[in-house]
């Protein structure tokens, strides 16, 4: 009898212990896109690197802040929100999200990572909203700090007040419109609307 209470209690114990262990080992913290798709993750190695699902590294986090590879300041990751320049939030942890969220596929190898650039100077934090970015996906968002990506590059370079007027011209900001030159600090012309 009482060997079957011992066991009982070890297999108790270990019920209760496995998983609390097996999440303390766990060194990444899982980023979901809008649409609650596991898109990134975070590996807490030594300099925090930002995997896309695909094993990419396309940033990595210096505190709050959030920087590309090529050196560009992306957004702010706070409280388990990614959040862009506009203030809105691109990408969420999964404790972030009030509805469950479906399993998330295996990720695939990480590759290595780049040589990081010298890092740009940060922009003043914005009013940060806890409302989803209409136009910018998580991957598009991080994107924007890998090298020689045209069109992220494109669609980042669209401030807020921009995709407004874009919105009543039907073609600046979208995809109708085309950079037409580019000099080291991105894109310096459009084509004109069709």
């Amino acid at each position: 009898m009482k060997v079957n209470f011992l066991i009982a209690a070890a297999g108790l114990w270990l019920a209760l212990c496995i998983p609390t262990l097996a999440q303390n080992t766990n060194d990444e913290i899982t980023v979901r896109s809008r649409s609650g798709d596991c898109a990134a993750y975070i590996s807490n190695d030594d300099d925090s690197t930002i995997y896309l699902w695909n094993g990419e590294p396309v940033a990595y986090l210096v505190s709050q802040d959030i920087y590309g590879f090529n050196g560009k300041h992306l957004g702010w990751f706070i409280k388990g929100l990614v959040y862009n320049h506009d203030g809105d939030v691109v990408g969420a942890v999964t404790s972030r999200f009030k509805t469950p969220q479906p399993i998330c596929s295996i990720k695939s190898l990480k590759s290595l990572k780049p040589l990081k650039s010298l890092k740009e100077l940060k922009p003043l934090r914005p009013l940060f909203h806890l409302t989803w970015s209409d136009d910018e996906t998580l991957k598009r968002f991080l994107l924007t700090g890998k090298d020689g990506n045209q069109e992220v590059a494109f669609v980042a370079w669209c401030s807020r007040s921009e995709r407004a007027r874009s919105y009543r011209l039907g073609c600046l900001c979208s995809s109708r419109a085309q950079p037409i030159a580019r000099d080291s600090q991105g894109i310096s012309g459009f084509s004109e609307c069709q």
